[in-house]
């Protein structure tokens, strides 16, 4: 059987030799004998071994655990568990790293690229993240709305064609309106918005708000508060 030295083994599995002697002294991959010169010998069993734990360690597993699995008979059922906790733990730190993530670009929007406002204004930007959660909620009762008025405006045109009256249309467009300008009006007195230069959180005037160009979540609107003129951040009217 072929011997291989460390600096042989190390560079056929794109270690460092004194990894592998690390290895050696933690008891995770022992050499197959010491020869006279006290030298590390190693086997192609070895070699093979040191390739699973190197594969284990990018799986994310602490030299710990796998210390505990090479000494294991059926290593492949502990490396299943030990996988299991594993993707447990990593499945919730990514949702919290994608929670983190949608926070800061959130934040992000909220602040211009040439804002002169001091740092004590994070805090403000967070309380109103921290009250923001009932925008979801709003966004679907919009959406459920309105969908339910196109329904039955719908309807509305099929009952004038089936009975060769034109009644149903008119009640189904006077039933549209309706809702259009309720929708309209509940949500402009649930939202205010935030100016991203001086984070003053406003509410424009009526007219002002149903002219104004927009984003699904920005308007372009004048701060009262700095006179800058841009798209400003939507967010919930906390005082409704």
């Amino acid at each position: 059987m072929e011997r291989y030295t460390t600096g042989e083994v190390a560079k056929l599995c794109g270690i460092s030799t004194r990894t592998l002697q690390y290895y050696d002294e933690q008891g995770i991959l022992k050499p197959a004998e010491t020869n006279d010169k006290q030298y590390r010998v190693y086997t192609e069993t070895e070699i093979q071994k040191l390739k699973a734990i190197l594969l284990l360690k990018k799986l994310g597993f602490k030299l710990n655990a796998i210390r505990k699995i090479v000494e294991e008979t059926h290593a492949l059922q502990t490396v299943k568990i030990l996988l299991n906790e594993n993707m447990e733990h990593l499945q919730k730190d990514i949702e919290e790293k994608q929670a983190q993530l949608k926070e800061m670009k959130t934040m992000n929007k909220m602040i211009h690229d040439e804002s002169l406002s001091p740092l004590t204004k994070l805090k403000d930007i967070d309380t109103i993240l921290k009250t923001d959660t009932n925008y979801p909620f709003l966004t679907y009762k919009t959406l459920g709305l309105a969908g339910g008025a196109t329904i039955l405006e719908v309807i509305a045109y099929y009952q004038s064609y089936k009975r060769k009256n034109v009644w149903p249309s008119i009640i189904g467009i006077g039933g549209s309106i309706a809702v259009a300008a309720y929708i309209t009006h509940d949500y402009y007195h649930k939202v205010s918005y935030m100016c991203p230069n001086c984070q003053h959180v406003f509410k424009p005037p009526f007219k002002t708000w149903l002219l104004a160009p927009h984003t699904p979540r920005t308007r372009k609107l004048d701060c009262p508060n700095c006179q800058f003129t841009g798209y400003c951040l939507e967010v919930v009217d906390t005082e409704k």
